[in-house]
């Protein structure tokens, strides 16, 4: 009980930094020459924001998550929540967005770059807030110790492995809800589009890259068990891959946004299974 009661003032309080530093970086970025690009057609910029702040209740349910699994020091597992969280929200869908629809947010290297940093100093506040209020496992860990539990040939093979077996994923789990969204993409709705193989495969290999640059922090750090891993992990990068994205694209049709969901939630839970099994192993007895 005393938990959930943390949890109902904390994760409010680290989502009103958020807002405060969404405000701040909207207000800084101009002087540095980036403008603001125009919202989707059709988005009431009130009603986004609205939705941005319920949202990031999310972001910090996943954080929050994370700091109660990452041990070490205070800067370093905000460090960890930073890279997690930025990396896997605002790069990620950057770049997916830049393929995969003909958003103003996404439409040129400015653009992006605004988009980028606008979104990188509510990440930063809203990860110092939920690292000092979620204490970390009692369980110290050390780096090198995790390091040290396969030899160089036993790293090259795994980390090879993992960064193909993201598109491997992506691409099973799209082909499974492709029928139920195809039309959206092909018919240019809600902005979006639909790439050629040839772009989707190396953007893929990209996040994939990307994905794993964020998710070995928080394996070599982990204080709990193996299950929590593969579940704090999933969920995590669910929220942050697209889960977010889901909730506040109000304008998309509700079925876009389920499935999309789905798809989203099983990717990233085998994905996060596989990291666990790649790069944690079993304790022995």
């Amino acid at each position: 009980m005393k938990q959930l009661i943390g949890y109902l003032w904390k994760l409010p309080l680290a989502s009103v930094v958020f807002v405060i530093g969404l405000t701040i970086g909207g207000a800084l970025l101009p002087l540095l020459g980036l403008v603001p690009p125009e919202l989707p057609q059709g988005v009431d910029a009130g009603t986004m924001g609205l939705y941005f702040a319920l949202g990031s209740l999310l972001f910090g349910l996943a954080l929050a998550l994370l700091a109660q699994g990452v041990s070490g020091s205070y800067v370093l597992r905000w460090f960890t929540l930073t890279l997690m969280m930025w990396v896997a929200y605002a790069v990620n869908n950057v770049i997916e967005g830049r393929i995969y629809s003909t958003f103003a947010v996404t439409s040129s290297i400015q653009s992006m770059l605004y988009t980028g940093l606008s979104l990188l100093l509510p990440t930063l506040g809203q990860a110092a807030v939920i690292a000092a209020l979620f204490e970390p496992p009692s369980k110290a860990l050390r780096t090198r110790e995790r390091l040290s539990a396969f030899p160089l040939s036993g790293w090259a093979w795994r980390l090879a492995v993992a960064l193909v077996v993201f598109p491997v994923i992506y691409f099973i789990f799209g082909l499974l809800v492709e029928p139920l969204i195809r039309e959206y993409y092909v018919q240019g709705q809600f902005e979006l589009a639909l790439p050629p193989l040839s772009v989707i495969i190396p953007v893929q290999l990209l996040r994939s890259a990307l994905f794993l640059l964020v998710s070995l922090p928080v394996i070599l750090r982990w204080g709990k068990s193996r299950t929590a891993l593969i579940l704090t992990l999933g969920f995590a990068l669910f929220v942050f891959v697209g889960g977010f994205s889901m909730v506040t694209t109000y304008w998309f049709a509700w079925q876009l946004r389920l499935f999309h969901s789905l798809e989203i939630l099983a990717d990233e839970m085998v994905y996060a299974l596989i990291l666990v099994t790649l790069f944690a192993p079993r304790e022995s007895p």
